[in-house]
């Protein structure tokens, strides 16, 4: 009898941080052509990832930290360095094997920790993987603000297919913003992007996935500044708005909701926002 099993393609490095020239965006990792061979990528503009530290040490002052980290990756430009301010001679710089964003560098410390490298530089201080299925099945957000509570309930279509459409990386835990023009708010009229921030409260099956079209229900809380609590949750249809499944113990986890009385409101709220 044989057994055969599908080998996931893995590749070791190092990684640099991004300059401000090869910043694709804040949460997208950057990787060499050796390496996106290495991971069997080929033509994809972009893939899955999960980067974990190659050298583990476990502390408490890191334990709230994520061990690995879930993230899009896409082939690194070559960028152009302008050698002279008025002289028009460049060199071409290219990431040697991957580069991340700063900010995770602070974020997940137990990842992106500097280690000493070994003298003839054969130690790699991360392992990257490839991820293919982390669809989200439930994802419970916790407005940080009374207008994302109330942009989420009027429009809640267009709330969900940000997501969809996106392919934003929700990760348990953390805060995601939505552009404002997403809530039909004018270019010339557009509120503060800060208003429209959520906290991901829970994400089940796993801690960091996708949302995906007949797959992922979300659960819009509304978050009380002078209680801490959440006070409100939003319950609609699939097709018209946010859905919440009702077998969905959230009062095992979080604050049991009062009923929503008021989600279903006109909207003059929102509108004053974007006028």
């Amino acid at each position: 009898m044989s057994f055969f099993f599908r080998h996931i393609p893995t590749a070791e490095a190092n990684f640099s941080v991004q300059s401000t020239a090869e910043a694709a965006d804040e949460d997208t990792l950057l990787v060499s052509q050796d390496i996106w061979d290495a991971l069997c990528f080929s033509d994809e503009s972009r893939g899955l990832v999960s980067i974990k530290s190659k050298r583990q040490y476990p502390t408490k002052s890191l334990s709230d930290h994520p061990s690995a980290l879930t993230c899009w990756a896409i082939r690194a430009p070559t960028v152009r360095i302008s050698l002279q301010l008025h002289i028009p001679s460049f060199i071409e710089v290219k990431v040697s094997e991957i580069a991340v964003p700063p900010a995770w560098l602070v974020t997940y410390p137990t990842i992106f920790k500097p280690f000493q490298m070994s003298l003839d530089g054969s130690y790699k201080s991360v392992i990257l993987s490839v991820v293919e299925n982390i669809t989200l099945t439930e994802v419970v957000l916790t407005a940080k603000h009374e207008d994302a509570y109330k942009a989420a309930s009027v429009h809640g279509a267009a709330f969900e297919n940000w997501f969809f459409e996106s392919h934003v990386i929700i990760r348990d835990g953390e805060n995601v913003f939505i552009p404002p023009s997403i809530f039909s708010c004018s270019p010339s009229a557009q509120p503060p992007s800060s208003l429209f921030g959520y906290t991901v409260s829970l994400a089940l099956p796993y801690k960091q996935g996708v949302a995906q079209r007949g797959s992922t229900r979300f659960i819009v809380m509304s978050y009380s500044d002078s209680s801490g609590v959440s006070d409100k949750a939003d319950s609609r249809g699939s097709h018209e708005s946010l859905e919440i499944n009702e077998s969905f113990l959230i009062s095992a986890v979080l604050p049991s909701p009062e009923p929503l009385s008021q989600a279903n409101e006109s909207g003059e709220d929102i509108a004053r926002l974007c006028v």
